[in-house]
């Protein structure tokens, strides 16, 4: 064990805790450079001469809601390249692997490459120029000025491009995520995929009594999620005893107009909450629709799964790797509401078939979906990169 010397560096939780706690059980993980107190990450059982806090960074990135868009553009870049910087001065020779966050490690891993430490990049999601190719489309389609909505930051694209050819390795949460690298220019042998766990403890079945067909989504409110899609889909279908439950932020004004001009009948916006309060809003629940135009996984698929609920996604969701179609979920091409509506009302039609797909997601939750899974495939990867680099 005292030959994996891990640094684990990201600023806010996103999945990188999960692995970073993983590591820690194995006794891979040296240090974990991030935002958050040592009162919150003791949550986590980190000890805390194993972490590192950068405060200004953490505080401010928590902020960041409170500016005016024209200063959080630039304050945004100036966290990545603050958080990035604290990181790179805190790497030694100690360490043996390094793991960072994509758009946060671009100068971690020059120092990286001076001490010959292994060096891996995390990225969430597809290329970048990709979900930019693919969100300009989407807004084509539905009439709003894509540059309007300032979504991305051309630096922190190149420092992403940047990076992905500085790492040795790329890691990714899914294959949709590798194809997107891949067609790109990401070398196919670089990049690893390890698709994310749950908790099982936290999400688990809990069936309640419903006395309505209930559609749940979680995620931002925004264009990229494909909630548009979701709603004209339940709109037009007007199952009677149904309704539709969106969970999460909505940041987006123009988005926000947009779905407004919509038919919002028995459309209910909870807004956010916290990560506890999911498994009960979860098992009210009939069916969860994720149905994103690009996602890089979507963690709320397996939660939802082991929760009992049967899960619809988009093609494009990085977690249609862990369904089955027709089995434990149902997978429709981005975009496609007709197909989108042909599933949901199969479903509102067929109790048999919902019960059976429900009973199918927890069976796959508990047999190959716990973070420990993810954590032993990724100590595998680790194992062999060891060899190549004869560490």
């Amino acid at each position: 064990m005292e030959q994996y010397k891990v640094l684990v560096a990201c600023l806010q939780r996103f999945h990188i805790f999960n692995q970073a706690s993983e590591l820690n059980k194995l006794g891979y993980l040296k240090l974990l450079i991030q935002g958050y107190p040592k009162f919150v990450t003791r949550r986590w059982k980190f000890p805390d001469n194993k972490i590192i806090f950068t405060a200004f960074e953490g505080f401010t990135v928590r902020l960041l809601k409170f500016f005016p868009k024209s200063l959080k553009r630039e304050l945004i870049y100036f966290l990545h390249e603050s958080f990035d910087g604290k990181v790179a001065r805190s790497i030694t020779s100690d360490f043996n692997f390094f793991i960072g966050l994509s758009s946060y490690s671009l100068e971690s891993l020059k120092v990286c490459s001076q001490y010959g430490i292994v060096k891996i990049v995390d990225h969430g999601s597809l290329h970048p120029c990709e979900e930019i190719e693919l969100l300009k489309r989407e807004c084509d389609f539905i009439g709003i000025d894509y540059f309007s909505l300032n979504a991305h930051d051309e630096r922190l694209v190149q420092r992403q491009i940047n990076e992905f050819e500085l790492s040795d390795q790329v890691m990714v949460l899914s294959k949709a995520s590798k194809n997107s690298l891949v067609k790109f220019g990401v070398p196919s042998n670089k990049i690893f995929i390890n698709g994310c766990g749950v908790d099982l403890k936290q999400f688990n079945f809990n069936p309640q009594h419903k006395n309505k067909f209930k559609i749940i989504f979680c995620g931002a409110i925004d264009i990229h999620k494909g909630v548009h899609h979701l709603v004209k889909a339940f709109t037009e279908l007007k199952l009677p005893n149904s309704e539709l439950l969106l969970i999460g932020r909505s940041s987006n004004k123009i988005f926000n107009d947009y779905l407004n001009k919509l038919n919002l009948n028995n459309v209910k916006f909870h807004g956010a909450v916290r990560q506890r309060e999911l498994p009960n809003l979860y098992s009210q629940g009939s069916v969860f629709v994720l149905p994103s135009i690009y996602d890089g996984f979507g963690m709320v698929v397996p939660q939802a799964m082991a929760c009992g609920l049967p899960v619809v996604v988009s093609s494009n969701v990085g977690a249609a790797d862990i369904i089955e179609h027709g089995k434990n979920g149902f997978i429709f091409k981005k975009g496609d509401v007709e197909s989108l509506k042909s599933m949901l009302l199969q479903l509102y039609e067929d109790h048999h078939l919902l019960e059976a797909i429900s009973a199918e997601s927890v069976k796959i939750s508990l047999a190959s979906l716990s973070w420990n899974r993810y954590g032993r495939r990724l100590a595998g990867h680790l194992a062999a990169i060891k060899n190549e680099y004869r560490i």
